[in-house]
């Protein structure tokens, strides 16, 4: 039976909880935020969906391929704010997730 406060754990939890991870090691300034808020768009583009319409499919599976190739290699957003695109790479496969 589970717990009455538990906390149930979805992919859009899982992906938020990355996005947090990983916002703590960029600069506070606004160039910095900008750059975190593209990686963030990245990976929330990467949280599974049940689209309804075909038009909608469409639209969902090329932001996901945008955010896969823009994931897989060097991730120069982050870089550029001196946050390692490595260590993105390890913190989402740690969580299983993969770009």
């Amino acid at each position: 039976m589970p717990r009455k406060n538990a906390i149930r754990i979805t992919p859009a939890n899982k992906y938020l909880a990355i996005t947090q991870k990983i916002r703590t090691q960029f600069p506070k300034d606004p160039y910095s935020q900008l750059y975190f808020a593209v990686v963030e768009q990245a990976i929330i583009d990467l949280t599974p969906r049940n689209p309804a319409t075909r038009q909608a499919i469409a639209i969902y599976n090329k932001a996901r391929d945008s955010a896969k190739s823009y994931l897989s290699g060097t991730i120069y957003h982050a870089e550029a704010c001196g946050v390692d695109s490595k260590w993105i790479h390890r913190i989402m496969k740690e969580a299983n997730i993969t770009a």
